[in-house]
């Protein structure tokens, strides 16, 4: 898989539109501490039942404390394992043979993180949470994590980076001479100062530093890895207004936009309106692919994907929908069991959508 202008090509040169699903759990079952048994706390995805609906791509929520191993703190100083059992690597690297083996390609993003924190009088490694997501990757863990995972997928070009999953930039820092909505951007491309973070199910208010999507892009373009890198805007991946003047500098030019396209207020159009679509088509006209990394609706109804799938088809957009796993939710959830039968408002029309693509 390779970025041709603005849309992936197969190895064949083919036109490849991604059509996949989000697989939640190894973002939080180890650093939760049940992981058992699977690794994925009950939720591996089961493959067959994936391909039966003609999906293609996965996309899988990692967390950098369990991938790099290192011990973390809870706030009384007592340690915390985010990897009880000792096999996180293992099963990052067994889901990406048997996807690849299903000729499926697999999207790798980085979703919880946090950074070092004082507790006790000391600065140390915190323990993640599981329950909120930070509001940008750290300095003191992510670029590291980039490395050891381009390091460990560079072999792999079915394998796709997202450097972080949802920033938002709500208690930063302003950046010398910025200001207004060029702040949250600045941050984003080359990092800055944020005044809080959570991790240890606590709200730690201690200025730390984030990485910018440039310095994560470059750490894993220093591993020699050539695969396609995906970068988001900020709203938590739905404001991509400016994502063109502020997307980081790819040497090798195989950089994709990520998009989180959720409905909020009109449940047809997506987060900000007709507006992501208005921004959507400038990204492409600017030569960037883009993929929508999340995507979803109300289980029982859905009102969103009818409006944005056929988009997506016609402007040769990828998709991946949250999510692959049978929690019972009313909303943002695909299938109803293991097995793969489909929820009734999303899965059916998102399942209806991916077996009918040639």
């Amino acid at each position: 898989m390779r970025v041709s202008g603005n849309h992936l090509i197969d190895a064949s040169g083919k036109t490849l539109q991604l059509r996949g699903v989000d697989v939640s759990g190894l973002e939080f079952a180890p650093i939760d501490g049940s992981p058992q048994p699977d690794g994925w706390g009950g939720q591996k995805p089961n493959l067959a039942a994936i391909a039966a609906w003609k999906i293609n791509a996965l996309r899988i929520p990692l967390n950098e404390a369990s991938y790099l191993g290192y011990m973390t703190y809870n706030t009384d100083g007592s340690q915390h394992n985010p990897d009880p059992m000792g096999n996180y690597r293992q099963v990052v690297q067994q889901l990406v043979t048997d996807a690849t083996a299903r000729g499926m390609y697999v999207i790798l993003d980085l979703h919880k993180n946090a950074p070092k924190g004082t507790v006790n009088g000391n600065l140390v490694e915190v323990a993640p949470q599981s329950s909120t997501q930070n509001q940008m990757a750290d300095a003191d863990n992510s670029v590291a994590f980039w490395t050891a995972i381009a390091t460990a997928f560079k072999g792999n070009p079915n394998v796709i980076f997202d450097l972080f999953n949802e920033p938002y930039f709500d208690n930063v820092m302003t950046p010398t001479g910025v200001s207004g909505t060029a702040v949250a951007w600045h941050i984003l491309l080359d990092g800055g100062t944020n005044k809080l973070f959570y991790a240890a199910n606590t709200t730690f208010t201690q200025n730390w530093t984030s990485a910018g999507m440039q310095e994560m892009l470059n750490a894993v373009r220093a591993t020699g890895a050539t695969n396609v890198v995906m970068t988001a805007g900020v709203s938590w991946a739905q404001d991509t207004s400016q994502w063109v003047l502020y997307a980081p500098v790819d040497p090798l030019k195989q950089l994709a936009c990520s998009w989180h396209a959720y409905a909020y207020g009109d449940p047809t159009l997506p987060g900000f309106g007709q507006s992501n679509y208005t921004w959507a088509e400038a990204i492409l006209a600017s030569g960037y692919p883009i993929i929508i990394g999340e995507t979803g609706d109300p289980s029982g109804t859905a009102q969103l994907l009818p409006n944005l799938l056929p988009w997506a088809d016609s402007n040769n957009v990828s998709v991946l929908a949250w999510t692959w796993n049978a929690w019972g939710q009313s909303s943002n959830q695909l299938i109803t069991n293991a097995n793969g039968t489909p929820t009734a408002g999303e899965g059916a029309t998102f399942q209806a959508w991916t077996v009918n693509h040639k």
